[in-house]
């Protein structure tokens, strides 16, 4: 009988062990597999996440520089109109198209800087050209003067590069 219940006895130890040995491979599958994919999905979560707060960045500072341009337009618009009433002399007009010229050097800077961010696939690069396909087109075209150098070489690379990719074929 004392033979009987060692072999119960180790049996129950063994039955144990086994049962420990289930969850110990649950935790191993956990460890190995589970984790590292929740871990990458929060990973690209984060990523999305912050190319869309970049995304969002930029456009401000578009908006404000865009702003900033359209409101010499304007001044320049009344100075026209002073102009011709012989309201206004020539420093006044220097210094407005002086202004507007760092005003928008200032923009293209700015889109300068976000086309670099979407070739550098810093942004969510699908938004981006969405919002900014056809204002890339407006920048180059309108303001095409600033885009070279006096020797002809090419200022703003990102812009050309981004330009022609979407609308040389």
């Amino acid at each position: 009988m004392s033979c009987e219940k060692d072999n119960t006895a180790e049996k129950q130890i063994n039955d144990s062990k086994n049962k420990m040995l289930f969850p110990k491979e649950i935790l191993k599958f956990i460890n190995l597999i589970i984790i590292p994919v929740i871990t990458v999905f929060i990973i690209y979560k984060a990523n999305t996440l912050t190319n869309t707060a970049n995304l969002l960045q930029l456009n401000n500072a578009i908006q404000t520089k865009t702003d900033h341009v359209y409101d010499i337009e304007l001044r320049e618009n009344e100075i026209r109109i002073a102009i011709r009433n012989d309201d206004i002399d020539e420093i006044q007009v220097k210094r407005l198209v002086d202004e507007k010229r760092n005003a928008i050097t200032a923009l293209i800077n700015t889109y300068e800087f976000a086309c670099q961010q979407y070739l550098d696939r810093k942004i969510d690069r699908k938004a981006f050209k969405s919002f900014y396909k056809v204002l890339i087109k407006y920048i180059r075209e309108e303001y095409g003067d600033f885009f070279n150098y006096t020797d002809g070489r090419e200022k703003f690379p990102a812009i050309n590069k981004v330009y022609r990719k979407w609308h040389v074929k």
